[in-house]
């Protein structure tokens, strides 16, 4: 991997993310990315929120003897040349000991504007019924849910909304530690294509930057990518489960009648 950019999701990592590829990255991951692989890859990122934070779903500190590892990275992102997006955030010490040499973008902005797009968002999608319920009648589902709740939850002690804007400001502050001063670039979506063609030591493409999703178009996009398949599948698996409990409690009480 040549580009870590390892700010928080609702940081401009969508823009950033189209960015790099106009750049020419072959291959840019993005938290989408999740649900668009063939599998998705929710499982494997549960499977390193456990390794890190010891399966608690309550806050905590990481586990002492975690050893994530690059072929453990490999496994997920092996064939990218950036990476962007929340998940890869929440492992920001794991990434930059496991790629040295890469660049690293802090991709930011201002910690309360963070927290409210986050929750207009996060705290929007991960509600109701097919949050709650529908996960319970399918695999990736579940472990999408599973995802939020060992990953998201637990980096945030238990609560964005309570501790979302100062473990923001943490994770930046983080970041600056691990990262040398010459390698890391402090970025903000509207600093747009000068700064960050500079820092990757790329010219600067003839084209408007990119702009990415506003809430409400993750929202739509989330729903798109989820409910034309998952959450339809996960209803047809609860009425079958339903209609089959159905059938065999008429069988024992016909039985015993």
């Amino acid at each position: 991997m040549e580009v870590l950019a390892l700010g928080m999701g609702r940081s401009g990592t969508d823009s950033l993310g189209k960015a790099l590829s106009i750049l020419g990255y072959d291959r840019v991951y993005h938290g989408f990315d999740m649900g668009f692989a063939n599998p998705p890859s929710w499982e494997a990122w549960v499977k390193l929120a456990r390794r890190k934070w010891g399966g608690k779903s309550s806050p905590g500190t990481p586990t002492d003897d975690i050893d994530i590892t690059l072929p453990d990275l490999d496994s997920i992102l092996g064939d990218c040349a950036a990476v962007t997006g929340s998940a890869v955030a929440r492992i920001a010490p794991e990434m930059v000991q496991a790629c040295p040499n890469a660049k690293v973008i802090l991709n930011m902005r201002d910690s309360g504007k963070w927290l409210q797009s986050a929750r207009n968002t996060f705290g929007v999608i991960n509600v109701g019924f097919k949050y709650r319920v529908l996960p319970y009648f399918h695999a990736q589902l579940y472990w999408r849910k599973r995802y939020y709740e060992e990953m998201l939850h637990t980096y945030f002690y238990g609560s964005l909304v309570k501790n979302g804007k100062w473990v923001y400001e943490e994770h930046c502050a983080k970041i600056r530690g691990l990262v040398p001063q010459g390698q890391l670039l402090e970025w903000r979506a509207e600093d747009g294509w000068e700064p960050l063609c500079r820092f990757l030591g790329k010219d600067i493409p003839d084209q408007d930057f990119p702009w990415g999703n506003r809430p409400d178009q993750m929202i739509s996009s989330i729903g798109n990518m989820y409910m034309n398949d998952m959450y339809k599948a996960a209803c047809l698996n609860m009425c079958w489960i339903a209609m089959g409990c159905l059938g065999a409690s008429a069988a024992v009480y016909l039985y015993f009648l």
